[in-house]
């Protein structure tokens, strides 16, 4: 019966002439003969009547939410393509960011390696200088103490042949063995310019030995200066030593220190290249995030543009029904209501 009512109601909302209105009117009377129902049929218009409106009304309320999905949808779907974007965008920024960097790394790295190639040649030069310091240290050295053995052979000439009265050499052998080694003496460079001493007593040994030899006051003086020249050799060995020392402990602190700065400028260097590596690296993994995020607006916009026309078909079937209401059943349903009354 309710199937029957429904389908009823289905015509009655369709029907908007006087002709039809009647003819319904004597079906309904015919059926409630039928029946056995005795159900007045303008009651049950009254109730087709009241059907029709519900059923508006669940139409109304579906279409409405329909809207309100296709809304909401269209809200998400668009807010979801704008927060890729600005993914997007903070991606790209991020590498702009990045890239600055690296180009300040960069620079960096070309300064620091100039630096370390500086610092490596100012240690190279100070230990060639070193080099040359030792090397005229030991020749010093070698020649002091040279000299200082002549000197000492020249003492003993004097000491054990001249002034020994238990032997009587001959003078001139003496003598000449004496002038040889003095001649052997005077030929060794003297290196010490410091010292204002040698030379004159080198000069007043020649002139001594230009004297009597075999005098005993002549032979003394030559000996006193002999001491004396061995003393000022043996001073400036040790004055020579102390000079070589003190450059040797400014070699090893100057040493250290610039040995100290290449070791920090490696580290610094190989710490930059790290930073230059990882900042590549990021931003390859950026891009590679851009480009997935790129797929997905796509992708989403290609979602957007699917829902907007299952959208558009909704609206169209609304506006349909609307269009069938307004001149279909709206005019039908005044009828019933001027019938009813």
């Amino acid at each position: 019966v309710l199937f029957f009512v429904f389908l009823v109601s289905i015509a009655f909302c369709s029907t908007n002439t006087q002709n039809k209105y009647n003819s319904l009117v004597q079906q309904m009377s015919k059926l409630n003969n039928m029946v056995g129902t005795t159900e007045d049929p303008s009651v049950l218009l009254s109730k087709i009547k009241e059907g029709c409106e519900k059923t508006k009304k669940e139409v109304g309320d579906q279409f409405s939410k329909i809207d309100s999905r296709c809304s909401a949808g269209n809200s998400l779907l668009k807010e979801f393509v704008e927060k890729l974007r600005g993914d997007i965008a903070t991606r790209n920024a991020t590498i702009h960011s990045n890239q600055n960097e690296a180009k300040l790394l960069r620079g960096n790295l070309e300064k620091y390696e100039k630096d370390r190639t500086t610092a490596e040649k100012s240690l190279a030069d100070l230990t060639s200088d070193f080099k040359g310091e030792l090397a005229t240290f030991t020749d010093n050295r070698e020649e002091a103490e040279e000299k200082i053995t002549i000197i000492r052979e020249l003492k003993n000439i004097v000491t054990d042949e001249l002034l020994n009265d238990e032997q009587k050499p001959a003078f001139v052998q003496i003598e000449n063995k004496f002038r040889s080694k003095l001649n052997e003496l005077k030929s060794k460079k003297f290196k010490n310019k410091k010292n204002t001493l040698i030379i004159p007593l080198l000069t007043t040994l020649v002139d001594l030995t230009s004297q009597r030899f075999s005098d005993q006051k002549i032979l003394s003086k030559i000996m006193a200066v002999l001491n004396k020249l061995q003393n000022e050799l043996e001073k400036f060995i040790e004055e020579d030593e102390n000079r070589h020392g003190e450059a040797l402990n400014n070699f090893r602190e100057q040493k250290n220190s610039i040995e100290g700065q290449i070791i920090s400028l490696r580290k610094i260097l190989a710490q930059t290249n790290a930073d230059l590596t990882g900042l590549d690296g990021l931003n390859e993994h950026l891009r590679i995030g851009i480009t997935h995020l790129l797929n997905q607006v796509a992708r989403k916009q290609h979602e957007h543009e699917m829902w907007e026309k299952v959208c558009e078909g909704q609206t169209k079937i609304k506006d349909a029904l609307t269009l069938f209401y307004t001149e279909q059943v709206k005019p039908a349903e005044e009828e019933l209501t001027k019938s009813i009354a």
